[in-house]
């Protein structure tokens, strides 16, 4: 039980990230929406308070009412400003996050998987997989949705954790033998 919590808790953030990573396209279009009305909401009352302390009249260049008058006058540093704040990539720096986080998951994941397999083998002389199976079907689903994360991210345990992780569930698994 103890394994199968650590395993599949982060399997579950695991699922979260990528449900997070479906909403990237829609939440992407919001955001852009949100910066341009920001951005020329800003702009215009930036260009028209300068106007205006100018002792100008009327309406800034690039605000015109006519809207072809408008075109004509407008700033140009405008869609530069605009590609630097929503230009393509912005979500990079967090899809580079959201990787790393989904890696660490399954480098933890396959520590308390192999700690487990490593348990079942030397203190019951069962194949885990097996025992999973019969036992635990959810948990051996898990174990093979893990296994294919592992080879997608390239990623193995552990080595020296995963011996750490077996050191504590023999110690649980005797302490509970002592008991019984």
């Amino acid at each position: 039980m103890l394994a199968y919590m650590d395993v599949v808790r982060r399997l579950d953030k695991i699922k979260m990230i990528g449900a997070f990573r479906s909403l990237f396209p829609y939440l992407s279009n919001i955001w852009q929406d949100d910066v341009h009305w920001a951005y020329f909401d800003g702009h215009k009352a930036g260009s028209s308070h300068a106007w205006n302390r100018s002792g100008k009249t009327g309406e800034p260049p690039g605000w015109e009412a006519d809207e072809e008058e408008a075109e004509r006058s407008a700033d140009p540093a405008i869609d530069e400003d605009l590609k630097k704040w929503t230009g393509e990539g912005r979500y990079a720096d967090l899809e580079g996050k959201l990787e790393e986080m989904e890696r660490e998951l399954v480098r933890e994941a396959l520590i308390a998987w192999l700690g487990f397999a490593r348990l079942c083998e030397q203190e019951m002389g069962l194949e885990a997989e097996k025992l999973l199976e019969a036992l635990a079907r959810p948990f051996a689903e898990g174990v093979r949705d893990l296994e294919e994360l592992s080879v997608q991210h390239q990623e193995e345990a552990d080595a020296e954790g995963a011996e750490e992780y077996l050191a504590i569930m023999t110690q649980k698994w005797r302490r509970g033998l002592e008991s019984a």
